[in-house]
């Protein structure tokens, strides 16, 4: 029982569809086919995705008709291979509309900072008027301790801000994504994904350089195609 599943596996695994051993195979030729990495990643993943339909199609088929729980199974395994494969072409045109962009060419170089010691009135009445942003980097004396989410003063009672300081509300360094400004903008969206922060202190050494936020990514994310599209225009014309 053991080898026929251990067989099924194998079989299963080498079917010419990403994210499988099969599929990566069928990228690589395709890679070296054409020259091109993300033209092959899409074709295999469209593979990847029939595939995707045909057991979910096949799978209900069985389930409905014979009522049989391997069909179940079937469109279950087509349900991952769709979502799986689309995932990898997501990310490859995730990764070349950030090609070649660092986050320093993404972050905001001189965001708004506070000092820790500042109160939680003063922080509202001469920051937070004037600056309309929702995360302000902490800083003391040109170094960065963190951040400071408005949504974090907003949960503390307005009759305790002016007793309490911007210190007593802010996430600590250590509990929010560092970045340094020449790493990949593709890692930087890996770091930022993982957290719940959505923003990133941007450092050299101790010191604030900038701060990269989810909204930067995805505008670089946006304008990308904008120019492509707009050269081939050109191009054509």
């Amino acid at each position: 029982m053991a080898r026929y599943i251990n067989l099924t596996l194998l079989v299963f695994n080498l079917l010419p569809a990403l994210p499988l051993d099969g599929g990566r195979v069928l990228r690589s030729a395709l890679w070296r086919l054409k020259g091109e990495f993300t033209w092959a990643t899409r074709v295999a993943a469209d593979v990847g995705r029939a595939f995707g339909y045909l057991f979910i199609v096949a799978g209900l088929g069985l389930f409905l008709g014979r009522s049989s729980f391997g069909g179940a199974w079937l469109a279950f395994i087509g349900w991952f291979l769709l979502g799986a494969a689309s995932a990898e072409a997501r990310y490859v045109s995730v990764r070349q509309a950030l090609g070649g962009l660092r986050v320093r060419d993404l972050m905001a170089p001189e965001p708004v900072t506070v000092a820790p010691d500042l109160t939680l009135g003063a922080f509202m009445d001469d920051i937070v008027w004037d600056k309309r942003h929702t995360t302000y980097p902490v800083v003391d004396d040109g170094k960065a301790l963190g951040l400071v989410p408005f949504r974090s003063v907003a949960q503390v009672p307005r009759r305790e801000w002016d007793e309490r300081h911007v210190r007593d509300c802010m996430l600590a360094r250590r509990d929010v994504p560092v970045l340094d400004a020449d790493e990949d903008a593709i890692d930087a969206l890996a770091e930022l994904t993982e957290s719940e922060v959505n923003r990133a202190l941007v450092l050299s050494g101790d010191r604030l350089v900038g701060l990269l936020s989810m909204s930067d990514l995805a505008r670089a994310l946006e304008a990308r195609p904008r120019r492509r599209r707009r050269r081939a225009r050109a191009r054509s014309s």
